[in-house]
């Protein structure tokens, strides 16, 4: 096990994180500690006695017991473990969110071309076992596949829309702890933009300070002048300082506003298109902004209108308190053919799963067919 103290992070940090790897070691043949951590880019604070965590922690982790690779029951159950010590280690204040993946040692040589990828490949750390990172393809300009990256923008959408609901809709009263907990959400959202729109131009950096660095020597790029604003493109500087100082009080409908605009226009800057258009270019060219089997392209689709309609409703309500019916007719539409996506997803779950089904019933009757 590598030594924390080479991360530069206070010490109660460190004892925290030797806590981690001492409950995870007794299950797991290998333990990869990666993400913000791994490159003692944590986000924190001490306060007095107490540690107050933004940034996640992340592992990834191979069981001792085959049955539990790529097991979620089993995975809900490691994290219960690092909630249970969250609660009982008095040091903690604001607590992390502990993030533990569970694979099997095929996870690393089959990684998809996407930047994260890349990032695990260059900042991850082999804490137990083989160093399996060496087998990770290494990301670049002539294998990435932006296609597949664009998944990633898919998912920073859909938890966009369910973080934000939750903080303005589903709750009765915001806490001070609440208020600087979704800002930091929004600004690694914002931020996280630049992972998807700077590899573009064959720019790969690892760190926030890099990409901000690489995106002021694209210097007046036309068509990033044409699609982000200047305000926009000043915002991920002002942001990534913010982070560095763990300072996250700007107002939270002017940031997600800000937010949901900046994927909005990252969107539009791929499909070469104005913000009016989107929603139709989504489903024109689907297939130039996703990768896969036509029904995943067809779902990647739908999902993508879907968060990107109830985003501007959201919007629409925290800042005029208002929501007209066209913007719920869209929003309707969008997950009525969401819909018929899932069951073509799930019905295409059910023949696989009788696939396997099969296989084990004719063998279990002898037959050789």
């Amino acid at each position: 096990m590598m030594k924390f103290e080479e991360l530069k992070y206070d010490k109660r940090i460190n004892s925290i994180l030797t806590d981690i790897y001492n409950i995870l070691d007794k299950e797991c043949t290998h333990i990869f500690l990666y993400g913000s951590t791994s490159i003692g880019k944590l986000s924190y604070k001490i306060n007095q006695e107490n540690i107050d965590f933004y940034s996640d922690i992340e592992l990834i982790v191979i069981p001792k017991d085959k049955k539990n690779e790529n097991n979620k029951e089993y995975k809900k159950r490691l994290m219960g473990d690092m909630v249970q010590y969250v609660k009982s280690n008095e040091s903690i204040g604001r607590s992390p969110f502990i993030d533990i993946n569970p694979v099997s040692a095929d996870f690393f040589k089959d990684a998809q071309f996407r930047i994260s990828t890349y990032e695990l490949k260059h900042n991850a750390i082999c804490l137990k076992g083989e160093n399996l990172l060496e087998s990770i393809v290494d990301v670049n300009p002539k294998n990435y596949n932006y296609k597949i990256q664009n998944v990633e923008v898919v998912k920073g959408l859909k938890v966009l829309l369910i973080d934000s609901y939750n903080f303005f809709i589903n709750r009765d009263t915001t806490s001070m702890m609440d208020f600087e907990r979704y800002n930091y959400f929004l600004n690694s959202s914002y931020l996280n933009v630049l992972r998807t729109l700077l590899p573009l131009y064959n720019c790969f950096e690892l760190t926030i300070e890099d990409r901000v660095n690489a995106l002021s020597e694209l210097g007046n790029d036309k068509k990033i002048v044409k699609y982000f604003s200047q305000n926009e493109l000043d915002n991920f500087g002002v942001l990534a300082e913010n982070k560095r100082k763990c300072e996250f009080v700007r107002n939270s409908t002017e940031f997600f506003v800000d937010t949901v605009d900046v994927y909005t226009h990252l969107l539009s800057f791929m499909l070469e298109c104005d913000t009016s258009e989107l929603i139709e270019k989504v489903y024109d060219k689907k297939d130039a902004l996703f990768y896969g089997e036509q029904w995943k392209v067809e779902m990647l689709a739908d999902l993508t209108v879907f968060f990107l309609n109830s985003l501007q409703a959201l919007k629409e309500l925290v800042v005029s308190y208002n929501l007209s019916n066209e913007k719920i007719e869209l929003i309707k539409k969008s997950y009525d053919k969401l819909l018929y996506g899932k069951n073509a997803f799930e019905f295409k779950r059910i023949i696989e799963d009788y696939i396997v089904m099969e296989k084990d019933r004719w063998k279990i009757i002898g037959s050789k067919d």
